[in-house]
């Protein structure tokens, strides 16, 4: 990450900035390492409330930055959610927001991953009416 804001930084127009997560996921032992420059909504369902993932460092491409790394042990059922900011952002009068995603989310938490991420984007688009912004999102659920 730092690698990557160092060249962001270096090449890229003062106006323009990029958010960015990754993570790296052990399924044997249910470990997830999360880095997050700058990126929401990412966030866990466990057990009917959700534990945002707070960013680890600044959004890329303005300023030379470290980044920390966020440890999370995953338990059976959890849901962990990655998306856009266009998805929260969508909206005419009023944005979706993070709120009313994560009601959704956990409302729908009994759907697979696949099935949930596709409530996601029609519930976002049907409220939009017409996305100004892309609507990227992944959805990880921890199964056994």
């Amino acid at each position: 990450m730092r690698q990557t804001n160092r060249v962001l930084t270096k090449e890229t127009p003062y106006d323009i900035m990029v958010s960015m997560v990754y993570g790296w996921l052990r399924p044997e032992t249910r470990e997830l390492r999360i880095v997050n420059a700058g990126h929401e909504p990412v966030f866990i369902c466990r057990e009917g409330r959700c534990i945002d993932v707070y960013p680890t460092g600044p959004v890329l491409g303005v300023t030379e930055a470290d980044y920390e790394e966020t440890l999370v042990q995953l338990e059976k059922d959890d849901t962990v959610f990655f998306g856009s900011d266009g998805i929260i952002e969508a909206g005419i009068t009023e944005p979706f927001g993070l709120e009313r995603l994560k009601e959704l989310v956990l409302k729908h938490a009994s759907l697979d991953a696949d099935q949930l991420a596709d409530t996601v984007v029609q519930a976002v688009s049907d409220y939009a009416e017409q996305p100004h912004d892309d609507i990227s999102l992944l959805v990880v659920k921890v199964t056994e």
